[in-house]
Formats: structure tokens, C-alpha cells, sequence
């Protein structure tokens, strides 16, 4: 992808019947049930950060950020959601934007007006 581009990404009901369109109610419920690492991450997020850094501002495990945050591959993330929990990018919370970096594609992720909102409640 190319430097400012920022994937969309959907967000899911977690229901008996699969994946489907998460519902204002149910994106509510979801909201007020983070986990705390999610909690601390969303808060560690002042500025866009890859995930390695956020990681560690948040000092949470570099590796649960794929359930926390959500897996880049959408049928990862979608999959994840349904066995655990919504992350924050299907919440819609964060956002990600990939950079160019000499040659190599990096995630960069930000907090979503959403998200803005969501961490001064919670701070």
C-alpha cells in the first residue's frame, strides 16, 4: 500500500450465526467491556505508533496485540473476534496506515475520533 493510505476495516457481530454487521447496541456493549490491556493500549496510543512501540508504551505482550488490537488479515481478525472478543480495530477505535519505509511496508496505528473519545472517558 502506499504512504497515507488507511485500510478500512469492518466491524462484526459476535452472534450464534457468525459474523455480521455489529449493531449500534451491540458496538455499545462491546465498548464498555474492554479488557484492560486493550484499556491500556488505547491509552499508551498519543500518537501513531507501529505495533512493537505501542507495545511496550502500553507494556503489554507484543504478541497478544493480535487479539487485543486485531490481526492485519482481515479473516484473522474476523476469526479472533469471534473466539474471543472484539478488538480495537473492529470497534473501530484505532485505525491503521501503512508506511513506506525504505522499502519495507510498516503499520502505523492511531487512535479514531471513536477512540479519542473512548481513552478520555477512560482516563
Amino acid at each position: 500500500m502506499s504512504r497515507g493510505v488507511t485500510e478500512t476495516l469492518p466491524l462484526l457481530n459476535l452472534s450464534e450465526n457468525g459474523p455480521a454487521k455489529m449493531t449500534t447496541a451491540t458496538l455499545t456493549s462491546a465498548k464498555t467491556e474492554l479488557r484492560a490491556p486493550q484499556v491500556r493500549l488505547l491509552l499508551a496510543l498519543d500518537f501513531p505508533m507501529n505495533r512493537a512501540d505501542w507495545a511496550k508504551s502500553a507494556k503489554t505482550d507484543k504478541a497478544q496485540c493480535t487479539e487485543y488490537v486485531g490481526s492485519l488479515n482481515p479473516e484473522i481478525r474476523e476469526a479472533n473476534d469471534v473466539k474471543h472478543f472484539p478488538c480495537l480495530i473492529s470497534l473501530k477505535l484505532i485505525k491503521v496506515k501503512f508506511e513506506d519505509e525504505n522499502g519495507k511496508t510498516v503499520a502505523y496505528f492511531d487512535r479514531t475520533a471513536k477512540g479519542k473519545k473512548m481513552a478520555a472517558k477512560l482516563s
